[in-house]
């Protein structure tokens, strides 16, 4: 795991190596399905935002969707967030405000008037 996200961070910062975007974010999933929960966040991050990939929002909800489930929390209010505007899920006020909660729950206050709260 840790080999996966080193390479990824590499590739990404071009520390010693040509920037490679794709190959970070195959370096981040591999890490990602190994249970490294940053790694989880940083795909879906390079996914939604389209750096040096094709920009993939349904792809990135799915990858913060395994983020929040591994307890990151930004990626949790990220999830509410897109379920609140549509981006790459269909829109969904329940589902926001159960990410938002998750979020809340775990210390991120700005979730917390989403959640309803």
């Amino acid at each position: 795991m840790d080999a996966c996200l080193d390479a990824a961070e590499h590739r990404q910062n071009g520390n010693g190596v040509p920037v490679d975007m794709k190959l970070a974010l195959q370096n981040y999933q591999a890490a990602c399905r190994l249970s490294n929960a940053p790694s989880c966040f940083r795909a879906a991050k390079i996914l939604r935002s389209g750096d040096g990939v094709k920009a993939d929002p349904k792809a990135a909800a799915v990858w913060y969707d395994k983020a929040c489930q591994m307890r990151q929390t930004r990626a949790c209010a990220i999830l509410g967030d897109l379920y609140l505007s549509g981006e790459g899920v269909d829109k969904d006020d329940v589902r926001a405000r159960f990410y938002h909660n998750i979020a809340c729950s775990s210390g991120l206050r700005s979730s917390c008037p989403k959640a309803g709260r």
